[in-house]
């Protein structure tokens, strides 16, 4: 198993969850240009019914015969003039129709966007405060910690709670602690959940034979157990979960000490809204 082939996992769930906010924003500056267009077109209206209005009134002063004639050589008529001023507004009149409408199409996907946006919003909001009520044992004696936004939730376990050193198999007290998170994701049942598994930059030991070649193999088998673990434990369903192996690659702290790589050795579980 290769270490290019262990990145390449699925990051829709991350993609998703931004696309909703950049289509939001897209939407609205829309909606500005459309309403600026529709803006534009009403003062064009009302000049052109004001021209009007004033040729129909010089046309009613002058004699009828006469209307139909060219004041000077090469001029339109008065009544050519408030003829082709009519049919002007009448063109004027469509358009503003059509902008009207745009706007208001506009405006209704832009309202519905907002609607989802702010349910989003209290999607994370509720996730964030049921993985912390979960885990605050956990929290409370350092072994992980919960954060969060309108964006994502993400949960941090400390390697101690989940491994031994080297080992991808889960110890029966991170089973529980598991098990807490797979409740508590079930109160939030249209999220995506992205496993992360991170490792220091110590160098897996050449002998004896370890189980694992790399860092980047320990790191998604980690992340992938966590991914059962959560299935099997609550059953989260699949289509929600996907794993990421990133070894020594985004470390919280420098490896500088045995305490900093601590830290660095933990698997993150990321919480994002659904589409």
């Amino acid at each position: 198993m290769s270490s290019r082939w262990l990145l390449a996992v699925c990051l829709l769930p991350t993609l998703v969850s931004c696309v909703s906010l950049d289509y939001y924003e897209a939407l609205r500056e829309a909606y500005e240009k459309a309403e600026a267009r529709s803006l534009a077109a009403k003062n064009e209206l009302a000049k052109t019914q004001a021209d009007l209005v004033q040729a129909q009134k010089v046309l009613a002063e002058v004699d009828v015969v006469d209307s139909s004639k060219p004041v000077n050589s090469g001029e339109l008529s008065f009544k050519e003039k408030a003829d082709l001023l009519t049919r002007r507004l009448e063109s004027q009149q469509a358009e503003l129709r059509v902008r009207d409408e745009q706007k208001a199409s506009l405006d209704k996907q832009l309202d519905t966007a907002k609607a989802t946006l702010n349910a989003k919003d209290e999607e994370m909001r509720k996730a964030l405060h049921d993985l912390e009520r979960s885990l605050k044992d956990e929290i409370a004696q350092g072994n992980g910690s919960v954060k969060g936004d309108h964006n994502s939730v993400s949960v941090v376990l400390e390697e101690r709670i989940l491994y031994d050193s080297g080992s991808a198999a889960i110890k029966s007290q991170g089973l529980k602690v598991l098990k807490q998170i797979a409740q508590a994701l079930r109160n939030s049942p249209g999220t995506y959940v992205r496993v992360e598994g991170h490792t220091d930059n110590v160098p897996i030991r050449a002998t004896p034979p370890p189980r694992f070649g790399s860092n980047f193999e320990l790191s998604f088998a980690r992340a992938m157990g966590v991914v059962n673990s959560l299935r099997e434990l609550d059953g989260v369903k699949a289509w929600r979960l996907s794993a990421m192996g990133l070894a020594d690659s985004r470390p919280l702290q420098a490896n500088i000490n045995e305490d900093a790589r601590a830290h660095n050795r933990r698997v993150e579980i990321i919480v994002t809204p659904s589409r």
